[in-house]
């Protein structure tokens, strides 16, 4: 495929997208830059679920543009629930983040609400990609409580002994432009998803400790994983993170909720970002297991989960095969569990000795200093480059650990963090711009 102009993009390397006004204008060299890799889910909607998105769509475009000759081509009706739409046998709702500067209309966060909902209710598997995993933070000021309502809910699930697991995938970095040591927006949002899950007073991790669960038993109902790629250019190889830029929660392959909100405040909480999502129900189902127990799965649901964690796993293709033997179908299982993580720890590892210093986040770099070390290294691609492409050969689809030790609380800006919030707020009216 070629990729035309700006189509060939790589933030990490070329810095902020600038110049938008001259499209066909590369703004990084692409004779030696990797384009960055995007994965994203998007989904259409046709019946009355269009119509609510069409609704959406004319009142924002009237709140911004009062003065247009625009015309409705709708009734002026509120949103209202689809039972039973015609053509499938899917329930679908529209859902919202809007506010009275956005959209012109009541402060609505029913994104937000149908995340909490459909956490609270799962009985048995989530299955999260995000762009952003921002939450529960008190201190840092970030107030939506994905996180805090997940951590309940693996704390119910230990509490009664119920077999139950919480997978989530997102960027192994955010994407800003700028070095660790510098880059104050690539710093602050890497602080604050390490917080969420690791590092904060009021983590995942802590929570659930604090609970009494072990930390070795944490593992069993929660786990979270980044991608990876590589290829090669002008003969040289090259590799680079694949960035998730999907917005998505299955439940129990029986539910779905698609669209555009990340997991933070500014999406979430309906009085900054206007977003829009479609929450999918399954009425057609089929007979699917939870660990190795019969369980009622969504064909809609289920089928979607299932081709993700292919194309994460290298599985897409019937003739491609992990050592591992790993089966999608059912999620819960120890042995997909345990083949996931070990599939990860294997292509993290062989990135790390083809490609080394290329490679960061890493659990290699703890701290400043190793960092320096770490990234004047060359792995085998720089000294030989059959041997290099010998290890890669091994490599099984894109996932890759998620690297939780990287600069442990170095990452902390606390000594920029005020000066970004200044600059910030001069160009944003909201409470929190940073979640």
């Amino acid at each position: 495929m070629i990729w035309i102009g700006k189509d060939y993009g790589n933030t990490f390397l070329g810095g902020e997208r600038t110049s938008l006004d001259e499209p066909m204008k590369d703004y990084v060299d692409r004779s030696k830059d990797p384009r960055m890799p995007w994965h994203d889910v998007a989904c259409s909607v046709s019946g009355p679920p269009a119509l609510d998105v069409a609704t959406h769509f004319i009142q924002r475009y009237k709140h911004i543009k009062p003065w247009s000759s625009f015309q409705d081509v709708l009734p002026n009706t509120e949103l209202h629930q689809i039972s039973d739409p015609s053509g499938s046998n899917l329930t679908v709702q529209v859902l919202r983040s809007v506010d009275k500067w956005s959209a012109g209309q009541p402060h609505e966060v029913s994104i937000y609400n149908a995340y909490l909902r459909a956490i609270q209710n799962a009985e048995h598997f989530i299955y999260i990609e995000n762009q952003f995993f921002i939450s529960s933070q008190l201190k840092e000021m970030v107030y939506n409580t994905i996180m805090s309502t997940l951590a309940d809910r693996i704390y119910r699930a230990y509490q009664h002994r119920e077999d139950f697991h919480a997978m989530v995938i997102i960027p192994l970095k955010p994407e800003f432009s700028g070095e660790w040591k510098t880059g104050n927006l690539l710093r602050m949002v890497s602080h604050l998803t390490y917080a969420t899950i690791y590092r904060g007073k009021d983590c995942l991790m802590k929570r659930l400790k604090r609970k009494g669960i072990p930390s070795v038993a944490i593992p069993h109902y929660f786990s979270v994983y980044g991608l990876r790629t590589h290829g090669s250019l002008n003969g040289n190889l090259v590799t680079e993170i694949v960035y998730v830029h999907s917005k998505l929660m299955i439940v129990d392959d029986r539910v779905a909720i698609i669209g555009s909100a990340n997991i933070n405040d500014r999406s979430m909480l309906g009085d900054r970002d206007s977003e829009v999502a479609v929450i999918i129900h399954d009425n057609d189902m089929m007979e699917g297991k939870m660990n190795g127990k019969p369980y009622q799965v969504g064909k809609f649901s289920h089928s979607l989960r299932c081709h993700l964690l292919k194309e994460h796993l290298g599985l897409l293709s019937e003739m491609n095969a992990t050592p591992l033997n790993i089966k999608v179908e059912d999620p819960l299982t120890s042995a997909f569990l345990g083949a996931v993580l070990k599939l990860a720890e294997q292509n993290t590892c062989i990135f790390e000795s083809v490609f080394q210093g290329k490679i960061l986040p890493t659990n290699k770099v703890r701290n400043f200093d190793q960092l320096r070390k770490w990234k004047s290294r060359s792995g085998v691609a720089k000294h030989s480059l059959e041997q290099a492409t010998k290890e890669l050969d091994e490599i099984r689809g894109r996932i890759v650990i998620f690297p939780q030790f990287f600069l442990d609380d170095r990452l902390n800006p606390s000594f920029v963090r005020a000066k970004v919030i200044i600059r910030v707020k001069k160009k944003f009216i909201g409470k929190n711009v940073l979640g």
